[in-house]
């Protein structure tokens, strides 16, 4: 869904639908992989001129560009803003599971670095804050911990005396002194790179519930016990508390957690996992979840170094998003009556595709969440391109 322009008077929280550049929808007959038909978006647009320029600058495809941009503008935009869906009755979040799959040499690496930079960067001065508060919370502990043994000491001294007074006292010092005890710091790392399935579970709980993961060899997500986790990331994507159980160790819950899964592979990795997973991975609804790219392969040409003004600018957008306050509750996005009207018109078109020898006659799953997928690309678009 398109952006509205800054000359469109609809309030900032509502995302708008404009004529002169409403999308039209691909017919059955035409490649929707030919890069001639991936959306353009207006000259002014951050996004639209960092993909541009990424793909120029790196000489990547324009498709594995804007997977990436995508990824790194749900991390910095989904703890901030959710979107109201026309035919929901409460918000959703805008986290995204993105899966691009490009053989190596295609410049994988290359595009995560020039996206994520900004990202990465925010995510090690956390870290190195973190460092400094555990370090500080270490100190207090002890100074605590030694009041806690004098504490105890005469509490057991005043048992001994045989004067109530004196104990009652004691044990009023000791109960304070314990209600006192400081709290671990939580750390705040939000990004991970590379982990299993169940240590990005664990490392949620642990960590910032704000998070992403960002990989350009998911071969360890997606290998091992991926299966038995898949209902679990199904939840997060919807937003829902998720609880895990564990047999051995303590269980927890992830009241409020945000993720985003900016992940890069390989073709041949996918194949593996489908020839051993791909029956529950479609069956519990996880790959229906995933907006996937099979990027084309551009001629793999020396490009000569140069300035990119436009990364400088897509960079600064992160760090801002990054640094704001999180707040209470997030601000809730919704769409305009044109923009409605927008919505049903693609929904109606994809109930129709569902049928026999439709579009997704034989993908229904992936289709019954194409337009809160979509919902979700325009929100993060909505509040990454707009200063407010």
């Amino acid at each position: 869904l398109p952006l509205s322009s800054s000359e469109n008077s609809a309030p900032m929280n509502t995302i708008a639908s404009v004529t002169p550049i409403r999308p039209r929808l691909l017919p059955v007959s035409e490649p929707a992989t030919d890069p001639a038909n991936w959306p353009h978006y207006r000259e002014h647009s951050l996004f639209e001129s960092a993909v541009s320029e990424a793909a120029r600058a790196l000489n990547v495809s324009r498709e594995m560009a804007m997977m990436c941009a995508f990824g790194a503008m749900a991390t910095a935009c989904q703890r901030l803003v959710d979107v109201q869906m026309p035919n929901a009755h409460s918000p959703t979040i805008t986290a995204l599971m993105l899966l691009t799959l490009a053989d190596s040499g295609t410049g994988k690496s290359s595009t995560e670095r020039y996206f994520f930079e900004a990202i990465r960067q925010h995510n090690t001065a956390m870290q190195d804050a973190d460092h400094a508060a555990q370090k500080a919370y270490e100190t207090t502990q002890r100074t605590w911990q030694s009041k806690l043994k004098a504490l105890e000491k005469a509490h057991r001294n005043s048992i001994n005396s045989a004067d109530p007074t004196s104990e009652q006292a004691a044990e009023q010092a000791l109960q304070a002194h314990l209600a006192n005890e400081p709290a671990a710091p939580q750390s705040r790392r939000f990004l991970y790179d590379d982990t299993t399935s169940q240590g990005l579970l664990k490392a949620l709980h642990a960590n910032s519930p704000y998070a992403c993961l960002q990989t350009s060899e998911a071969s360890s997500f997606l290998g091992g016990q991926a299966v038995q986790a898949f209902d679990k990331f199904n939840t997060l994507w919807s937003g829902d508390p998720v609880t895990v159980d564990r047999a051995t160790g303590k269980s927890f819950t992830l009241p409020k957690t945000r993720l985003t899964l900016a992940l890069m592979t390989q073709p041949s990795v996918l194949t593996q996992f489908l020839k051993k997973h791909g029956a529950q991975a479609r069956g519990t609804g996880f790959l229906a979840r995933l907006l996937v790219a099979r990027p084309s392969i551009p001629d793999r040409q020396p490009v000569t170094p140069s300035e990119r003004p436009r990364q400088a600018g897509f960079q600064a957008r992160l760090r801002s998003l990054l640094e704001q306050p999180l707040p209470s509750q997030p601000q809730v996005l919704r769409f305009s009556e044109a923009a409605v009207d927008f919505w049903h018109e693609c929904t109606a078109f994809i109930q129709r595709e569902k049928r026999e020898f439709g579009l997704y006659e034989t993908h229904s799953d992936h289709a019954a969440r194409l337009m809160e997928n979509t919902a979700r690309l325009a929100a993060l678009l909505h509040a990454f391109e707009r200063d407010s």
